[in-house]
């Protein structure tokens, strides 16, 4: 056997090898931009605020087959004069479920709301989602969910960063060279 062909057997087996091991801990994806054309708008459309910042989040294994543990674990937004974060008070402010397609539901996701002057906390209930490229490939997310003042209510639409088609294609490119060159090699 050529020593190219035994070293890029020892690299498939040390990928192999990373690949079976992170399907044991959790994986962080993000922070994601927040990017348009997430809104958050009022019903009867009087007020319209464009919010900016990151999401982030962690599953807790994957690649997987059945509904994994999913956890908010970083949330910067800013709408207008107010800020949200989670809700540092609480253990696990976002804790929810994701599917193997991506889709995913918390139950109830707490915040911490800033209007500059004073400090509130928000309990919303039923956040879906879905994560583009499956959980396990995650490029970028989208999430919806109302919030109830009292005196209205605001429906919110929240859309994280996924690159451009450009890098996707460059990705591919680089992925379809490789293999090339790696079976002419073999064929030597």
């Amino acid at each position: 056997m050529s020593r190219s062909i035994s070293r890029g057997l020892a690299v498939l087996a040390i990928a192999l090898g990373a690949l079976a091991a992170a399907d044991a801990r959790a994986v962080s994806f993000g922070p994601y931009p927040i990017i348009y054309p997430s809104t958050i708008q009022n019903q009867d459309l009087t007020i319209e605020v464009t919010p900016t910042g990151t999401v982030s989040f962690d599953i807790a294994t994957v690649p997987h087959l059945t509904p994994q543990l999913f956890e908010l674990t970083g949330v910067s937004v800013d709408a207008g004069s107010f800020h949200f974060t989670l809700d540092p008070t609480l253990a696990s402010p976002a804790l929810g479920v994701i599917q193997p397609d991506g889709h995913f539901l918390i139950p109830t996701l707490f915040l911490r709301g800033s209007d500059g002057a004073s400090d509130f906390d928000l309990a919303i209930p039923n956040v879906v989602g879905q994560t583009f490229g499956a959980p396990d490939t995650a490029i970028g997310f989208f999430t919806q969910f109302q919030i109830d003042s009292g005196s209205d209510v605001f429906d919110v639409a929240l859309y994280g960063n996924v690159p451009e088609p450009g890098t996707a294609l460059l990705l591919a490119l680089g992925c379809t060279a490789f293999a090339v060159r790696t079976r002419k090699e073999i064929a030597r």
